[in-house]
């Protein structure tokens, strides 16, 4: 059998067809790169951070806890952290193309009035070409 190249498993991972989207991975780049680290278990023999096509070290402690008791490793962080990365691109994207004139379709709270009414339109332009909508 011929090994994978990095865009079919990319694209068998996403479910996709030849067409596959940008990938952005967000980790640890130390504990990534560590030699303490497992080898990888794919066909291609590739951590996960050799497959994105852009990669964002969240710089979370390694085990990814914020704190140990009793000589264990507890509270994950990486959640609120890329949480909080994920939100500032996101602030930013938008920034960006409102300064080029591009007014995007943006998700909103349903506590906020008309919310409802805005996602709801969202879903009824878009559950045709999204599948998972």
């Amino acid at each position: 059998m011929a090994a994978a190249s990095s865009d079919s498993l990319k694209t068998s991972w996403l479910g996709g067809g030849s067409a596959c989207p940008t990938t952005l991975l967000m980790t640890n780049m130390q504990e990534a790169l560590s030699p303490l680290r497992l080898q990888p278990d794919n066909p291609l023999g590739k951590r996960l951070f050799e497959l994105a096509d852009v990669t964002i070290d969240n710089k979370v402690p390694p085990g990814e806890a914020a704190l140990t008791i009793s000589g264990v490793k507890v509270a994950a962080v990486s959640t609120v952290v890329n949480a909080f990365i994920l939100h500032s691109l996101e602030l930013a994207i938008i920034d960006e193309l409102r300064g080029r004139g591009i007014e995007p379709e943006v998700w909103v709270s349903v506590n906020i009035p008309g919310g409802r009414e805005r996602n709801e339109a969202l879903l009824a332009k878009y559950r045709q070409v999204i599948r998972y909508l």
